[in-house]
């Protein structure tokens, strides 16, 4: 009878030592503060969704989401507080983080500051840049045109003036006009003003060319008028990286569509990318819970936005950044799950 018991014993320290091995290794309770955007807007939305989930799948890593006002604000803090390294979680547009490392406007008072670590996609919004005119086909069919930006300092200010400068060389060739947000770039689009400007389309999925589903303003458009959208060179991409630095630079490809009165082949917009990230000096033991956390509950960011289903377990490393851009224990975890990590 001992000789059965004792047999037992051996039997089960055999298996709880391999499923040990697996657990999540215990960890004092740590709570991040998590900085979005203003309320209502994707950021926020699902910023507030990763504190939910997060919370619910970890048994100690806590998140606390607070509105701010933009990427300026969320870097400032941590660029003035390296202190809050294993507290502070961050949201931010690719491009701003790459504008902050190079001391760029708006950053050009805090920065540089090269310490940001990401560690996962949120949202891929691409950026067409549209016209009613078929004739514009190419940046060479814009001479003479009017080409409305969006609000000075935004990214679709930004990256379009650097394709004009580095790679076109067509600036007083061209008409530019600011503050054209979404909706004011297409009523302007429609009234004749603009000859082409920028709008937004949320990609989702994983492949060269991704499902996508218009902003309301691009959405009201299409539903109005055959929207045409001017060809993208990855070369001119190249060539604004090279210029400027600005690593993230990129465009992304659209599947063909027919919405309303727009019939539209595959197309390129440029790339405005959301993420999350944190200070590269995070306590890595943080780090890897928060993306298993995110990784393993990925399906769940869908129920709090549409958006949302663009979080998925192949797509958290799929920022336009350099891999060595994401922070070294998400790159531990993911490429240990067989994902592709950076650009």
């Amino acid at each position: 009878m001992k000789k059965t018991i004792l047999i037992a014993v051996m039997l089960a320290v055999l298996v709880a030592v391999p499923m040990a091995a697996f657990s999540a290794p215990s960890h004092e309770p740590v709570t991040l503060t998590l900085y979005t955007m203003p309320s209502g807007g994707i950021v926020y939305t699902l910023g507030f969704a990763m504190a939910e989930i997060v919370n619910k799948h970890s048994e100690w890593l806590k998140i606390n989401a607070v509105e701010t006002a933009s990427t300026f604000e969320n870097m400032r803090y941590i660029v003035g507080h390296a202190e809050k390294k294993n507290e502070w979680l961050g949201s931010a547009v690719t491009i701003g983080i790459d504008q902050l490392a190079m001391k760029m406007k708006p950053f050009d008072q805090i920065g540089p500051w090269k310490k940001a670590k990401w560690i996962s996609l949120m949202a891929g919004i691409g950026s067409p840049l549209i016209t009613l005119d078929p004739d514009i086909k190419t940046w060479r069919d814009l001479k003479g045109k009017t080409f409305g930006l969006d609000t000075m300092g935004s990214t679709n200010q930004f990256m379009e003036e650097w394709l004009i400068d580095h790679a076109w060389h067509n600036r007083d060739e061209v008409r530019l006009t600011y503050g054209n947000t979404a909706g004011i770039a297409v009523d302007r689009l429609l009234d004749g003003t603009l000859d082409i400007t920028w709008t937004g389309a949320v990609a989702l999925g994983a492949g060269e060319f991704k499902e996508w589903k218009p902003m309301p303003p691009f959405e009201r458009l299409l539903a109005a008028r055959a929207v045409h959208v001017m060809a993208l060179d990855e070369k001119d991409v190249e060539k604004v990286r090279k210029a400027t630095g600005a690593t993230s630079f990129a465009i992304i490809g659209c599947k063909a569509k027919k919405v309303g009165k727009s019939d539209l082949p595959n197309f390129y917009g440029l790339l405005n990318s959301l993420g999350w990230l944190v200070h590269e000096d995070m306590d890595p033991a943080i780090v890897t819970e928060l993306v298993r956390a995110i990784y393993e509950n990925a399906g769940e960011f869908v129920n709090y936005h549409a958006v949302g289903a663009g979080i998925t377990q192949d797509t958290i490393g799929e920022l336009p950044v350099p891999k060595a851009d994401y922070h070294p224990a998400v790159i531990k975890f993911l490429e240990a799950h067989g994902k592709k990590v950076g650009r």
